[in-house]
């Protein structure tokens, strides 16, 4: 839309459905936002400084997204915490006794499987977590541990965004996989 009043218009009605539609809702989780169009992006700020303020009550916008994963997006967000709009939560890495927690809640027969996912994975949530889904489609949970498709998928692309110069050290420095 290139007319700023049409578009203005636009983003005035989405926010009208936004309220109407999440009334009564406590929260609403947008996952991946790297995986937003500029124009998705657009109309998420415009969401988020004029629907989804961290000043009222209810309801609240939770959005996850990866830290170095989209710039502009990360930088808005920045921007908007500065403003009072939003509030930032950095989720750190699960810890060691994390980790054992749940691979006993989702493999509690595998005995010091916890340890082992920890020290391959650092503690990451979802490379914890799609290693066992891996082993569990392995149907073996011995041996090396494998490094699941979507985990893979993962690193690709976080490398094929980093200066040839950036890429190399990595190769560099990256230890085997366990």
């Amino acid at each position: 839309m290139g007319d700023a009043a049409a578009k203005l218009r636009f983003f005035q009605a989405i926010g009208e459905w936004a309220r109407r539609g999440n009334r009564g809702a406590v929260s609403v989780l947008v996952d991946d936002l790297k995986y937003l169009d500029p124009a998705s992006t657009e109309v998420g700020q415009h969401l988020i400084s004029s629907v989804f303020k961290a000043a009222q009550p209810q309801p609240r916008l939770l959005c996850a997204l990866r830290s170095g994963e989209a710039w502009p997006l990360e930088h808005f967000f920045e921007a908007a915490a500065q403003a009072g709009l939003v509030a930032l939560v950095n989720l750190e890495p699960l810890d060691e006794e994390g980790i054992e927690g749940l691979v006993a809640s989702l493999a509690p027969d595998q005995p010091g499987l916890g340890a082992r996912l920890y020290r391959s994975t650092g503690g990451n949530p979802f490379f914890a977590v799609e290693t066992l889904r891996a082993l569990a489609q392995r149907g073996d949970w011995s041996g090396p541990l494998p490094l699941a498709e979507r985990v893979a998928s993962s690193l690709e692309a976080r490398l094929a965004r980093l200066s040839t110069g950036a890429l190399r050290r990595a190769r560099a420095g990256a230890p085997p996989w366990r």
